[in-house]
């Protein structure tokens, strides 16, 4: 939650689409808004299954599936 003030001041500052790739394509230049744009694009699409799938095979050790019940 800290960063919610800070990119409300960026917003009202530079109205520009693109949220945290436009800013920090203008503040560190363009590769570091490529960069911050994959990064954002792993973090919200790529990982979370990822994770889906890591957690399945956790739990799938934990319980394993009874072979007379299935």
């Amino acid at each position: 939650m800290p960063s919610v003030p800070s990119y409300g001041r960026i917003a009202a500052r530079y109205p520009l689409s693109g949220f945290s790739y436009a800013y920090a394509g203008r503040a560190f230049g363009t590769h570091a808004g490529f960069l911050t744009g994959w990064v954002l694009f792993l973090d919200y699409h790529i990982i979370p299954v990822i994770r889906t799938l890591y957690d399945a095979l956790r739990l799938q050790r934990l319980v394993p599936v009874n072979p007379y019940l299935a």
